[in-house]
């Protein structure tokens, strides 16, 4: 063996109990209740989970906005990342006017390859409404990218309904899985305009541009458009309570619609747009009220939402100025996701260790197709983190990888503490401080099981 966890409690999807764990040529080789073989590294594990390593399947790193960028490149983000428990992500490679999803995916290659610190892949976006990307699609999935997504709102990035139904269609044809940014873009410009016209540009006209209805009328809609044609369909960044109520409402009748949240949605709501620095939680969808946080972690609990991811596209607090509309949408959480998600989830009893694992770990790696990740079992991936939950903390942004300089979580109690990752059996980040390297984090093709 090259490493052994040894004395951890090991999470899964539905067990919980104390072991060893040894890794060898950057796989998980042995669980069992005691290994007696050596190790050059041997970590004593006692006291703490051991839990699969989070995958964060909703990433936008370097990602333009007007005239800036996120604040965190795929280096920092990934450092990030792994520091915060998350083991592999997922981000995006959206098609530019004239542009293929193919050459999309080539430039966004290019910008993570030797920098990304851990195990990353891309969904194809697509924005370009014509028959040449509709044929990319095979193509698409032959070559390990699997999952598409397109967008309801946004004027440069929107589909029409008659488009999206022929992706739905293609993809599942070809074994693709649609994920869609769902919210009815024609209601967010007719209301945004109304109050920038009206000189009503204060953060709060942001949420009462962008409210529940204008998300949950988008989710309805397409989920019909799925039903219509047995067709499976994930829904980004789910923030409403009555869009959840749609995506239940079809699970429960057999059809495969899957919904992510993010941990802001769960925590946060538009209160937040009235405090004196409410631009810094412009992001899209925007928060919503507290009786959609509490429909959120109803069914996370019980099943009705399959990730939860976070959105990551953080912008500097110089860049949060102005009115609502052209302040940069996003906020950062990459590297909170797994210590959020255990100290209000677990901790405070509202989900179990096994859903954490299930939400965190083992679902994305199943719906995405990232085989090799999310489970700990001999010959997966030794991609794993030891979490301690003897350790109280808060969370600072001054003491966090990010380049961002605000943290939405600014000054939250923590319950837990990521004390180990490690990244294909490597120690890649102990108590906070990165020990990986530039560059070591790998491509992953994707095959999606039908």
């Amino acid at each position: 063996m090259d490493l052994i966890v040894r004395n951890a409690v090991l999470v899964t999807p539905s067990e919980i109990f104390k072991a060893d764990l040894g890794v060898s040529g950057g796989k998980i080789r042995a669980i069992a209740s005691h290994l007696t073989d050596s190790a050059p590294e041997i970590i004593e594990g006692e006291g703490m989970f051991l839990l699969p390593g989070a995958i964060d399947v909703h990433t936008h790193f370097h990602l333009p906005f007007g005239d800036t960028f996120s604040a965190d490149d795929f280096y920092s983000g990934s450092v990030a990342a792994a520091c915060g428990g998350v083991t592999s992500f997922i981000d995006f490679a959206t098609q530019g006017p004239g542009q293929t999803v193919a050459e999309a995916i080539a430039s966004r290659r290019e910008e993570a390859d030797g920098q990304a610190v851990i195990d990353y892949s891309f969904h194809a976006g697509i924005t370009q409404a014509n028959r040449e990307t509709l044929r990319e699609i095979p193509d698409l999935v032959r070559d390990g990218f699997p999952s598409l997504k397109l967008f309801t709102a946004y004027p440069n990035l929107r589909v029409t309904d008659a488009f999206l139904l022929e992706v739905l269609e293609e993809a599942k044809r070809g074994g693709a899985l649609v994920g869609v940014h769902a919210e009815n873009g024609d209601w967010i410009e007719a209301l945004r305009e109304r109050f920038v016209l009206g000189g009503r540009t204060a953060p709060i006209y942001h949420y009462l541009s962008r409210p529940g209805f204008v998300e949950s009328e988008a989710v309805a809609r397409v989920v019909r458009m799925a039903k219509a044609l047995e067709a499976p369909l994930y829904v980004f960044h789910l923030a409403s309570g009555e869009g959840l109520d749609a995506v239940a409402a079809a699970r429960a009748e057999g059809f495969p619609v899957m919904a992510e949240t993010c941990p802001h949605y769960l925590l946060l709501t538009a209160e937040k747009y009235k405090q004196p620095d409410g631009e810094r939680f412009i992001l899209s969808p925007a928060l919503k009220e507290e009786a959609d946080r509490a429909r959120l972690w109803r069914g996370l609990a019980c099943g009705e939402i399959d990730v939860v991811a976070t959105d990551h596209c953080p912008f500097l607090l110089k860049e949060k100025k102005g009115p609502f509309h052209l302040v940069p949408n996003g906020i950062g959480g990459v590297e909170t996701l797994l210590p959020l998600l255990y100290s209000e989830g677990v901790a405070k009893k509202r989900i179990t260790m096994n859903r954490l694992v299930e939400v965190l770990s083992y679902q994305p790696a199943r719906i995405f197709g990232l085989e090799g990740k999310g489970s700990l079992m001999p010959g997966k991936d030794a991609d794993f983190v030891l979490l301690d939950p003897r350790v109280e903390g808060r969370i600072e942004a001054s003491k966090q990888h990010s380049r961002c300089d605000h943290s939405p979580y600014e000054g939250w109690p923590l319950d837990g503490k990521i004390h180990l990752t490690v990244s294909r059996g490597k120690v890649v980040a102990r108590d906070g401080e990165f020990l990986g390297r530039k560059g070591n984090g790998r491509f992953l093709p994707r095959k999606r099981s039908r």
